[in-house]
């Protein structure tokens, strides 16, 4: 049987490497034009979620999604100031994860990098990237 476009989903994220759930998660969700956006500005924000996860619940879902192109970007807000702490260089400080879970190495990936297809209901998965902690040099 044939859907119709007037057919709606669910999305579940399943949250992964979360090494705490002491402070919040913010997640996005983001419909993409196409699937070859370059440009998180260039986006539609469909939903915005700040979630308290537990050991025994990591998962977050949005529901009432229609078919198309998404992305989801996430940060765990360690200090609590609701935005991504980044260093002069733009590396994250606090914990993130994007769905597709792609290469951090060229920093934030582009959204093209982290899209996917919704035309049913769909799970992914989310695992955290965690900051380096700065190594302390010992004088001896």
């Amino acid at each position: 049987m044939a859907q119709s476009t007037q057919d709606t989903f669910k999305l579940t994220v399943l949250i992964k490497k979360l090494k705490t759930t002491e402070t919040p998660i913010k997640i996005e969700l983001l419909q993409l034009l196409n699937d070859e956006n370059n440009d998180w500005e260039l986006t539609n924000l469909v939903q915005t979620k700040l979630v308290y996860l537990s050991e025994k619940k990591l998962t977050v879902e949005f529901d009432q999604l229609k078919h198309g192109y998404y992305a989801v970007r996430a940060f765990q807000d360690k200090n609590l100031n609701n935005k991504l702490d980044k260093s002069a260089l733009l590396i994250p400080k606090e914990p993130v994860a994007f769905s597709q879970n792609p290469s951090l190495f060229k920093g934030e990936p582009t959204p093209d990098k982290a899209v996917f297809i919704i035309e049913a209901d769909t799970l992914i998965s989310l695992s955290f990237k965690h900051p380096r902690k700065k190594k302390v040099k010992k004088h001896r």
